[in-house]
């Protein structure tokens, strides 16, 4: 049973491939493979191929319109290639079937196939000559039975390799789930992690299912969507819808792909930068810690002056980092980011005004020299040794043992006792 399933899967790669390579491009398309390629198909043969947008149009949507164009011609009783002719207009040529327009070549194609747009122009209108006009002749009844058997066995194929699929993925899904099911009898107290619980035995249940079931129904739609595509392009009558389905759902993915890998400068910049800035920040942390410690001295600059210090310049190392990196951020320039940006901005300027109060008390306090920790101060009626201080506040024991958090915008006209 499995030498038939490996069999039948050989056959249909083998079949379907050489649908694709039924027809070679004409001889001013280089073999690149950095380029995309569409297909224009008429009556499951291939005509030409399409490689760069135009305009808004990418190469898969231009295919779909010129094969739409060629199945509208096609419908005419009879059609003969002299009648096949080429406009030069605004620098570009327009292939016409008397005064029927049938495809565009411009600038655009010249420098996806590296040639001028005349030869371009010359090169379509004669695979259309070789490969589409051609198919207007009568076929013989033998030919027809042939097609109608080739196109049947293809989908048969399709249609067995779809459910070896759909019986994998489901083997897969019950392979997994059998795993969650001994991952929760080894953890029957749910997800621990490090002594911390991540999830209870309920939520480890219902977390599992949920992504169980979203891999499932990826799959499911990956599978759905590749049978309907193979089996309406094994049909020469529904192969054009393939073609217009393809175009549909490589458009968005080739959109997306391009603007990864345009992006990919902007991220490693971005990546340069956090780097770069981290190991800064832990230097000048190694630094003020000897600093603080009596490990590095400098005159006039005193050890409890550190911490602060530190707190100062990483705030504004952080600021330029973001500074720096914003532009660089995938949509800073669009007006939905720039707005969002705004209203942040306003949200923090409007909830920082007691912040700010607390950093420059906090700095002057400190700069000043007015206290150090292990001072016993009292702050209003607050009284205690001053265990801990930051640019926003400071922190004392109580006689109590208490530990109280006061705002440096609280603290000043506070009375100092060393012990």
């Amino acid at each position: 049973m499995k030498g038939l399933r490996v069999i039948a899967l050989l056959a249909i790669m083998f079949a379907v491939g050489s649908l694709f390579a039924e027809t070679d491009m004409f001889a001013v398309a280089e073999a690149d493979t950095s380029i995309v390629r569409a297909p224009v198909i008429y009556k499951g043969k291939v005509v030409f191929y399409m490689f760069s947008n135009l305009g808004q149009y990418s190469p898969f949507e231009r295919s779909v319109i010129i094969g739409k164009r060629l199945e509208e011609l096609g419908q005419q009783e009879k059609l003969h290639s002299d009648s096949l002719n080429i406009v030069e207009r605004n620098g570009g040529y327009t292939l016409r079937y008397m005064k029927k327009p049938i495809m565009v070549v411009t600038e655009a194609d010249s420098l996806s196939l590296q040639a001028p747009v005349g030869e371009i122009a010359e090169a379509y209108k004669q695979a259309l000559v070789d490969e589409y006009f051609p198919q207007f002749e009568v076929y013989s009844l033998r030919h027809n039975i042939w097609q109608i058997i080739r196109t049947v066995f293809l989908a048969l194929l399709v249609l067995v390799v779809s459910s070896f699929g759909f019986r994998l993925v489901n083997r897969v899904m019950n392979w997994i789930g059998k795993l969650v099911a001994r991952l929760k009898k080894a953890n029957p107290l749910g997800l621990v992690i490090r002594g911390i619980r991540f999830l209870n035995a309920e939520q480890f249940d219902r977390f599992f299912a949920i992504v169980i079931g979203i891999i499932r129904f990826v799959f499911y739609l990956l599978m759905g969507y590749f049978t309907v595509y193979f089996l309406l392009y094994v049909i020469p009558a529904t192969r054009q819808m393939a073609l217009q389905l393809q175009a549909y759902i490589m458009k968005p993915v080739l959109d997306v792909g391009r603007s990864v890998f345009n992006y990919l400068p902007s991220f490693f910049f971005i990546l340069v930068v956090v780097a770069v800035s981290r190991y800064l920040l832990k230097f000048l942390r190694y630094f003020f810690s000897g600093i603080k410690k009596g490990n590095i001295r400098f005159q006039n600059f005193y050890p409890e002056w550190a911490d602060s210090t530190y707190q100062i310049v990483k705030f504004l190392i952080i600021f330029f980092v973001v500074v720096i990196i914003f532009p660089y951020l995938p949509g800073s320039g669009s007006p939905a980011f720039q707005g969002i940006s705004i209203f942040v901005g306003v949200l923090v300027s409007l909830g920082s005004t007691s912040a700010i109060s607390n950093i420059i008390a906090g700095i002057i306090l400190t700069y000043m020299r007015a206290f150090k920790v292990g001072d016993y101060v009292q702050v209003g009626d607050k009284q205690g040794v001053l265990i801990e201080t930051s640019l926003l506040t400071i922190r004392i024991k109580t006689v109590k043992n208490e530990e109280i958090s006061i705002p440096n915008a609280h603290c000043p006209g506070r009375e100092y006792h060393r012990l």
